[in-house]
């Protein structure tokens, strides 16, 4: 069982390899709704919104991915 930041830090590394996932099987929404969970919860952790910007891009979502980066820093 994991507590504290061990916890939080493998619970962004399953979430990114599912968006990532969902995105390679052409999934992009289910991708996007996955890393926005997680950043309502965690709405500091700066590289999940470059990681839904990539989601935004992929599909053709510009000015959301601008949008999405920019808030990541």
């Amino acid at each position: 069982f994991l507590m504290g930041s061990d916890w939080v830090a493998n619970w962004q590394t399953l979430t990114i390899l599912r968006s990532m996932g969902l995105q390679n099987a052409g999934r992009c929404d289910e991708a996007a709704a996955l890393i926005k969970g997680y950043l309502a919860r965690n709405p500091k952790a700066r590289e999940m919104y470059h990681n839904l910007a990539g989601v935004y891009y992929q599909q053709g979502r510009y000015e959301e991915a601008i949008a999405a980066a920019e808030k990541g820093g």
